[in-house]
């Protein structure tokens, strides 16, 4: 269908056009495009009953809303706009039946995506509009309508107060933090709007969402946000966060979590390790003089065979040398160099012993190389 109304905002102002719209009575779609997007208004005989961002497929803004806001996760969505492709059925009949978002939350959020939509299309002074009459389908007409001459008012209301905000509010990809002169409201102030509203925006502010984030968590429109901020920034209970700081912050967080994560998990690993490696060397350190004079006794390891031998030598040319009672040495040998022994001694004791000559420091020396 031909289109009745096209031009440029700069020459023709998005306030003419809607009175131009709603003076004649028209019913179809207005898209006003710029550098920052698109937007789609919906008309039913000179009555906005919509507004919302162009997307692919109607009601994409709205779920989208309904994600930031948490009330529908990321896999029902995706979900929904695949079936919703597939069979032509609207989104919102979708998620009604299939999700447990009920209609007045989607009457409450459709609302906020017209405000702000109607917001930021008042804002625009360059951009080009393109209006074509058509029939919108009942599945369309979710908002009550709204009369231009409503629209226009709210909306020049809004941009004389909009002019007044600290341009650090205005901004959607702005910052900010409470202060250390945050402290908890009023309890009668909750009662009110605003007053709600600002604990909303408080329970958000963590110097990590930006205004844009904070508005669509909250539930909130961005002049609503921005209004809440503007009383806290200039109260000084926010303070905004500068860019450099979000970026330390950001590098600092991801420099320490993966270093912290690797201690976390070699030390998990390697603990284990550490303690049983440290027991089996305790219990070998523990037994090992256990262990050899056990291999001493039995007699079977080479280590003790070796000992043996060289004991033997040396009573053997000791009794070479010397004429003496050699049961006398093997008894203290027994008793003194390896006590209670299973090895026979039988084989050294000679047939016939004799007294020892020598001196009594020569058989200290005798029973001393016994013991070696």
């Amino acid at each position: 269908m031909s289109a009745v109304l096209h031009g440029n905002l700069k020459d023709f102002g998005i306030a003419d056009v809607f009175q131009l719209i709603g003076q004649q009575r028209k019913t179809g779609l207005l898209e006003v495009q710029n550098e920052e997007g698109g937007i789609e208004i919906g008309f039913k005989k000179g009555l906005i009953i919509s507004a919302a961002p162009k997307r692919e497929i109607p009601f994409l803004a709205l779920g989208e809303s309904l994600v930031g806001r948490g009330l529908l996760s990321c896999s029902e969505f995706e979900s929904s706009v695949s079936q919703s492709r597939s069979s032509a059925c609207p989104l919102p009949a979708l998620w009604l039946q299939c999700t447990g978002v009920d209609q007045d939350v989607l009457d409450q959020m459709n609302e906020k995506v017209r405000q702000d939509s109607l917001f930021n299309v008042m804002r625009w002074s360059s951009g080009t509009f393109h209006f074509s009459p058509l029939t919108l389908r009942d599945s369309d007409l979710t908002g009550s309508p709204l009369g231009v001459e409503q629209a226009l008012m709210e909306g020049l209301r809004t941009l004389d107060e909009w002019r007044t905000f600290p341009v650090e509010v205005r901004r959607p990809e702005s910052r900010f933090r409470l202060t250390n002169a945050t402290v908890v409201g009023d309890p009668d102030s909750e009662t009110t709007v605003e007053g709600l509203q600002i604990k909303q925006i408080l329970d958000l502010l963590d110097g990590v969402r930006c205004v844009e984030q904070v508005a669509g968590r909250s539930g909130l429109t961005q002049f609503e946000v921005a209004r809440g901020l503007t009383e806290l920034f200039r109260g000084g209970r926010v303070e905004r966060v500068e860019l450099a700081d979000l970026e330390t912050r950001q590098a600092s967080g991801s420099s320490r979590s993966p270093i912290l994560s690797a201690l976390r998990t070699s030390g998990a690993a390697i603990f284990p390790v550490l303690v049983l490696v440290l027991v089996v060397w305790l219990s070998f350190v523990w037994n090992a003089p256990q262990i050899r004079y056990d291999a001493l006794i039995d007699g079977k390891s080479p280590w003790a065979e070796a000992r043996w031998r060289y004991s033997k030598r040396r009573l053997e040319r000791v009794r070479e040398a010397h004429e003496y009672s050699f049961d006398h040495v093997i008894s203290q040998a027994r008793s003194q160099v390896m006590p209670e022994t299973s090895l026979d001694f039988g084989e050294l004791a000679p047939d016939s012993s004799g007294a020892y000559p020598q001196t009594e420091q020569k058989h200290t020396s005798v029973l001393a190389a016994s013991r070696r």
